[in-house]
């Protein structure tokens, strides 16, 4: 593990709320019955894919083509060398997992670096979503998936871009949509160049720009698993499932892009303007900006109504889908509506121009492309926005900041008190 520096050590309060942290992970592990359980829900399938490609120690070239899962396979990887390693079989395999949540959730305390009473609410906000603890007690890739995604952000914004991009690289290797979070850092240092350089400047800055350059390899090791199986995912497996995002280059499913904006909406802006700011502006929200926005998202909801998933067994989308199904109805203008209500909140929470919002941006064209729409899908971009919202010690002084200042905004901010009706 990489150490990165801290200017100073952690406070009393951090100490004990990660000793709480470990011991809830503790006794979640023991309820959950790790031990004896059974596969249970995409167990079925990722175990033996486990299994299959450690049989022989390291995967062969020939297993890295053939296994039956669409996910890239590191994380597969890492849960059958736990096995083997302690011939502790599922069992050795979910406690891996659980370890890794835990440490995602450590590591966050001690590495944010704003003050204790906004990085403490913050790692329970991250701690209370329903899928953050639900891929540790079962082996999801997901679980690494994060861990690597949150060292490379922090290693990134603490000014080393290529370790940051290892981690990046092992975070891809473990879920392929994790590109959207390097890519999204390249492209804001790539912006930031443009807006601070002078004009016969800017090529050279972009060129030679190490940040640049790290945040776009994210991408390259993307793209060479792309050429190795000839596609989105094992071929095999592709063809299996029908997915129609990976068999068709140029389709998109716009719908899911807006699903997942409704849940940031919900599990980041609301969250983060109940926890840290409760303050109503009514003028700010019946500004023509924010009028204008509303406009916006209703169009997108009009022309691409998130109703079901596409060409899946499961039609819900989720724990925010079910809830709202269960109290309007599955295919109701009401569900419509408290979905397209939330995202609007999150794109009033998200038009400034700012590192997170590049983020958002990238991570919301990477959803368009998968081959379902699921709040968990949203974990590392809500793991992202609650760290840089933990890092960032200027953070709770912005929030209350005059916002038209972009030389504040321009730090990678976004405080949680826009989506109250601050001016975009």
């Amino acid at each position: 593990m990489v150490r990165i520096r801290s200017s100073r050590m952690p406070s009393r309060v951090r100490i004990a709320f990660i000793l709480a942290i470990i011991a809830f992970c503790a006794v979640v592990g023991w309820q959950m019955q790790l031990n004896a359980a059974p596969p249970l829900r995409d167990e079925t399938h990722y175990w033996p894919n486990a299994q299959y490609l450690t049989s022989d120690g390291f995967p062969s070239l020939e297993k890295l083509r053939t296994y039956s899962e669409l996910c890239t396979p590191l994380s597969l990887t890492l849960f059958g060398w736990a096995d083997r390693l302690t011939g502790g079989g599922l069992p050795a395999a979910r406690y891996f997992s659980l370890g890794a949540v835990c440490l995602t959730l450590v590591l966050f305390v001690l590495l944010a670096r704003g003050p204790d009473r906004r990085v403490v609410p913050a790692a329970l906000c991250m701690l209370a979503f329903p899928y953050f603890l639900g891929v540790g007690v079962h082996i999801y890739p997901d679980s690494f998936a994060i861990l690597f995604t949150l060292l490379g952000l922090a290693l990134f914004q603490r000014d080393r871009p290529w370790i940051a991009a290892l981690f990046f690289t092992l975070a891809i290797s473990c879920r392929q949509y994790m590109v959207a979070f390097p890519v999204g850092l390249a492209l804001w240092e790539i912006a930031e160049l443009i807006r601070l350089r002078p004009a016969n400047e800017r090529w050279r800055a972009i060129l030679t720009s190490s940040k640049s350059a790290a945040g776009f390899s994210g991408a390259l090791v993307l793209s060479a698993w792309i050429i190795f199986w000839g596609g989105f995912g094992p071929p095999g497996e592709v063809k299996r499932q029908a997915v129609s995002t990976a068999q068709h280059t140029i389709l998109f499913y716009p719908q899911y892009a807006l699903y997942g904006l409704a849940c940031l909406g919900l599990y980041f802006a609301y969250c983060g303007w109940v926890i840290f700011d409760r303050k109503l502006q009514p003028r700010a929200v019946v500004s023509v900006r924010s009028i204008a926005l509303l406009l916006v998202v209703a169009i997108c909801f009009w022309f691409f109504p998130p109703q079901d998933n596409f060409h899946y067994e499961i039609d819900n989308m989720g724990y925010f889908d079910r809830m709202i199904r269960e109290a309007a109805g599955a295919h109701s203008t009401t569900r419509l509506i408290i979905l397209g209500a939330f995202a609007w909140i999150a794109t009033m929470a998200f038009c400034r121009r700012s590192l997170v919002s590049t983020l958002v941006m990238v991570h919301l064209l990477v959803l368009a492309k998968a081959h379902i729409a699921w709040d968990k899908y949203e974990l590392p971009m809500l793991l992202c926005l609650w760290f840089l919202m933990a890092d960032e010690r200027l953070a709770a002084a912005i929030a209350t900041a005059n916002p038209a200042r972009p030389e504040r905004v321009s730090r990678g901010l976004m405080p949680a008190a826009s989506i109250a009706g601050e001016r975009c």
